[in-house]
């Protein structure tokens, strides 16, 4: 009977049954993961020790005998003590609402180092006193990890506030989309969050030619498309609409297969107004604000190249008849007053799709594009005859210009070809006794309606007005000598075109024999009271000295503001040909010397600009390349008759 009492100890189980429950118990324990321990819950008795595994004096770095060392197994001295207030806090709070609790505090380790723990625990009654069983967790990396993302989370957000862009998150699977809080602070309200693409079309905020344009961005989006950008115009509460450039990154979840769009909008108003403005300044003429010839010459190729089968264009060939006059009489201010209120004039009378030009100094086009008939056009030259005629009414000055016109398709379907015909119509009315208009008529040449040839016409009586600044006069030489059946011709015309805008006194070639040991005037041009000098100064092999070339820089250059200053072995310059100042460029070929290019003054005080400088030697290059292609054609005739004795 002893024994069976002995076998029934609690609630039928055998004290070996309890036992091997306890040794099981032990075993689980021992492989919690972190550490598990009992603690007295009396926080005045330190929260001593009871029991522990070996889980938790691995996960703090101590053995048993250190436990009771260093802390008396008081589990209280182990809590970094900054924490212990708020712990203990929390933990009252916690009891005041049931018996278990989840707590984080710091705990001082073997090695000294601290260590984040999260606690998980419930108090119990034990022996007739109250006690805490916690399982202990290492969360140090785990919240340093929190730490760093929180801070990450707290830069990017005052990153965002302070950026003026907008950034939105576009839900493909539920079509939503979220805008940060950017997008109220500079538009000045809410925007649609749902339903994208019906969103953007209906939105009145957005500028109606762009709307298409966006809804194309996403259904790009929808396609796969991993990045797209498009630029619109959005508008602000106060009605105004500005440029943005909207920029989009597809996101898309390997797991769910979800797809997320990222992207943001940049507010570019003021890069495109300067962009607008510097494409404006490149187009248009910047006295009358109509476009420039090269500007004219793009939009009319464009124009001509689209033309329907049938129809029509009409080109206007405007210059003012002795202009020269005109500025002498009233004065250049005067004068560019006139130009811009001829090209307001020829605004007025033209529409908004035909296209106007200045082409040179007092010379504009107009294309008339997709014309009815042909009286019309006759029509509007008469309204053009009427704005010269009324602009100076009463005035001493006699004021017109003469028209020439060309049509297209009939005389010419290309810019180059259209341009000639309606210059050689304009000739035509010049020939006419001026003040009025001619139409081209096929196959007349300018040697028909003028003598001489066409470019030394416009060279000699109209040098002044055939270029628009610096790049002008440069693609101006290169065409004229490129057309010119005479080079040695064309460079003579060049040379007194170019001294002439330059004020120059003289302008002339001087170029080496083969052998390099003189040195001759092969051109020359001089202003009217200038003496020419080409059959004095040939044959210099004495007075250019060998290192007279040294003066020149690396860019072929010689610039000498004032002669006077120049060594004394060149004295013969001012001696013999009364010169001031002086620019000259060398002419090569091969790297070899075969020259150079001279411009003179013989006015004190005279000088050339940087820009002005640039210019004259690029010019220099061009007719030294002309001029090099002639001597060698020349050379080349001279020995054909010997190759064919031969």
């Amino acid at each position: 009977m002893d024994k069976e009492k002995k076998q029934m100890i609690y609630e039928g189980r055998t004290i070996e049954e309890l036992l091997e429950e306890n040794k099981n118990l032990n075993a689980l324990i021992q492989n919690v993961p972190g550490g598990v321990m009992c603690c007295d819950a009396d926080t005045e008795d330190g929260l001593e020790l009871l029991e522990y595994s070996d889980g938790f004096l691995k996960l703090l770095g101590y053995t048993s005998e250190e436990l009771k060392e260093r802390y008396d197994n008081k589990f209280q001295r182990m809590i970094y003590e900054p924490d212990w207030e708020k712990t203990i806090q929390s933990v009252n709070e916690q009891m005041s609402k049931g018996n278990t609790k989840k707590i984080e505090y710091r705990l001082i380790c073997g090695d000294g180092t601290l260590k984040v723990i999260y606690d998980q625990g419930q108090l119990v009654r034990r022996n007739g006193r109250d006690v805490f069983y916690c399982i202990l967790t290492d969360v140090t990396e785990q919240r340093a990890i929190m730490k760093e993302l929180k801070l990450s989370l707290e830069r990017h957000r005052i990153i965002l506030e302070q950026a003026r862009d907008v950034i939105f998150e576009w839900d493909m699977e539920s079509d939503t989309i979220l805008w940060s809080d950017n997008w109220e602070k500079k538009f000045g309200y809410r925007p649609f969050e749902s339903d994208v693409e019906v969103g953007i079309l209906k939105s009145e905020h957005i500028y109606p030619e762009d709307r298409n344009v966006l809804v194309e961005l996403c259904r790009r989006l929808q396609d796969n498309t991993t990045y797209a950008e498009e630029e619109a115009r959005l508008q602000k509460l106060d009605g105004t609409f500005i440029w943005c450039r909207i920029r989009a990154t597809l996101q898309t979840s390997k797991v769910a297969n979800k797809k997320k769009v990222i992207g943001v909008i940049m507010d570019i108003d003021d890069e495109k107004k300067k962009a607008e403005m510097l494409k404006e300044r490149a187009e248009k003429d910047t006295l009358t604000g109509v476009y420039n010839k090269g500007t004219m010459q793009t939009f009319a190729n464009r124009y001509f190249s689209n033309m329907k089968q049938g129809e029509k264009a009409a080109f206007f060939m405007i210059d003012i008849d002795d202009f020269k006059y005109v500025n002498d009489f009233y004065g250049h201010l005067s004068g560019d007053a006139l130009l811009a209120e001829i090209a307001a004039g020829l605004k007025r009378i033209f529409r908004r799709h035909d296209i106007i030009g200045r082409i040179g100094g007092d010379e504009f086009a107009v294309i008339m594009r997709n014309i009815p008939d042909k009286e019309i056009v006759g029509k509007k030259a008469d309204e053009i005859m009427f704005i010269f005629k009324e602009y100076l009414k009463g005035e001493k000055c006699k004021f017109s210009a003469s028209i020439g016109i060309a049509f297209l398709p009939d005389h010419g379907i290309d810019f180059e070809t259209i341009y000639k015909n309606a210059d050689i119509a304009l000739y035509k009315a010049k020939a006419s006794g001026k003040n009025n208009w001619k139409v081209y008529e096929s196959g007349l040449q300018m040697e028909d309606v003028n003598s001489g040839t066409y470019a030394a016409k416009r060279s000699l009586d109209n040098f002044d007005t055939i270029w628009q600044g610096e790049s002008g006069i440069i693609s101006y030489v290169f065409s004229s000598l490129y057309s010119a059946p005479n080079v040695e011709k064309g460079i003579e015309g060049i040379l007194k075109i170019v001294g002439t805008k330059y004020g120059a006194s003289r302008s002339y070639i001087f170029e080496c024999t083969d052998d390099g040991k003189c040195g001759y005037k092969t051109f020359e041009w001089c202003k009217d009271g200038i003496e020419l000098r080409e059959k004095k100064l040939q044959g210099l092999s004495k007075k250019i000295k060998k290192d007279y070339y040294s003066n020149f820089d690396k860019n072929g250059i010689f610039y000498c503001e004032n002669v006077k200053k120049l060594p004394e072995k060149y004295c013969f310059l001012e001696e013999e040909e009364g010169v001031q100042s002086m620019l000259q460029c060398l002419i090569q070929d091969a790297g070899e010397v075969r020259g150079f290019i001279g411009f003179d003054s013989c006015e004190a005080g005279c000088y050339w600009t940087k820009s002005q400088i640039d210019t004259l030697a690029v010019i220099a290059q061009i007719i030294s390349v002309f001029l090099a292609k002639s001597r060698m054609k020349a050379l080349l005739s001279k020995l054909q008759p010997e190759q064919d004795g031969k």
